[in-house]
């Protein structure tokens, strides 16, 4: 059977503002487009994105994870950018302009601390000025379930 052979002219910041145009054509959020421009810009100082699509190699993408790696990112930032990356790549192979793709960087499982019943209340007591705010940092309190909303005001 004979190889199908992949030509491409295009760089990876061409191809990825393709992409780019893709998304919003299907109609994904500005912010989320945002998001991925930015992170993009990111990848960039460990990646060449000059680079041809086509010339793109497996190592290549392991060489900008090392690269990450020793910039001293931490492992939820790179994941973060190998989502956007692992995004990209997806739309390629359908777009039939490479068959590579980059796995999920592992992350580290953040723990983050509860306040205690006290600290609460002291939130509760002296609630942003802004009426929005404050209510967004009821909800959050709630939405943590840490302390319903109820008991925090009945706790006066």
């Amino acid at each position: 059977m004979k190889k199908i052979r992949m030509n491409c002219t295009a760089t990876l910041d061409e191809t990825f503002a393709d992409f780019l145009l893709s998304r919003r054509a299907k109609g994904l959020a500005e912010k989320t487009l945002e998001s991925y421009s930015s992170q993009w810009k990111a990848v960039a100082r460990h990646l060449d994105t000059g680079t041809d699509i086509a010339a793109l190699q497996k190592a290549d993408l392991d060489a900008m994870i090392v690269s990450m790696r020793d910039a001293g990112l931490s492992p939820n930032s790179i994941n973060s950018y190998t989502r956007v990356l692992k995004s990209f790549f997806s739309w390629c192979n359908e777009q039939g302009l490479t068959r590579l793709n980059i796995p999920l960087y592992k992350a580290e499982e953040t723990v983050k601390e509860t306040y205690s019943d006290a600290e609460l209340t002291a939130l509760l007591k002296n609630p942003d000025a802004r009426k929005k705010q404050s209510d967004r940092m009821r909800i959050a309190i709630d939405g943590a379930g840490t302390r319903r909303i109820a008991d925090a005001i009945l706790a006066k």
